[in-house]
Order: structure tokens, then sequence, then C-alpha cells
């Protein structure tokens, strides 16, 4: 049997599709947890734009503190002054300028890494 014709992302889709004609074959996941972690931040949203894929978008935050519990389970642990990207799956609710509190996650899969939007919550002009 020759190889098929198709790019290896698309090769990849067709072979998870065709798994459900496998009895006992394992269903896998694209998307999954590195392992359970969150980060916790407060910033200010610097950008907010549409994500090169088409869908959702990519926002921007400049990290004023790092409220994450513990560094062992802070995959991003990003530093005060530092600019985190973000994807978000739906198209937030605050504006540039907007003082923000971040909970995000990294995921990870066989075609790398992104760190996703989970929580955002605008936070009053005060502290």
């Amino acid at each position: 049997m020759g190889s098929l014709p198709l790019s290896a992302p698309a090769r990849q889709s067709f072979l998870l599709a065709d798994i459900g004609h496998v009895p006992g074959a394992i269903r896998l996941s694209l998307n999954m947890l590195a392992k359970p972690n969150k980060t916790v931040i407060e910033g200010i949203v610097r950008a907010i734009t549409p994500a090169s894929g088409g869908q959702g978008h990519e926002i921007e935050i400049e990290v004023h503190r790092n409220l994450s519990r513990g560094r062992s389970d802070d995959f991003i642990q990003p530093a005060q002054g530092q600019s985190l990207h973000l994807f978000a799956a739906q198209t937030p609710d605050v504006a540039i300028g907007d003082r923000v509190r971040v909970e995000a996650r990294l995921l990870a899969g066989p075609f790398g890494e992104r760190t996703v939007l989970e929580q955002l919550d605008p936070l009053s002009g005060q502290g």
C-alpha cells in the first residue's frame, strides 16, 4: 500500500477520523493540558487583535502582579512588566487600557503549545 497523498496534518486528521472503525482503539485529543496548571495575574490590556487562524482573539496583557499560588502550578510564570500574549476563544468584554485580573493555562499538544485565557475580570481603577 502506497503512502497517502496528504499533508501531515491532513493525514493525522484522516487517521483520527478513521479510528472510529477500529474496535478497542483509543481516541486522542489534539489539545491537552500539559499538567493541571493555572496562572493568575493582574495587568493592563495593551492589545486585542483577531487571531491569525481566523477564529478567536489574541490579547496582550502587561503584567503588573503575578498572583499565582505556587511556581510548580504556574507554567507561564510571567514577571512584572512582561507582556503576556493569550488566546481567547470569545471576544473579550474589555478595552485597551483596562486593568484586569486574568486566569490562564498553558495547553500543549503535538503541534506545540498555547497560552489560553480561562477567565478575564475587569478591575476598578483603584490599586
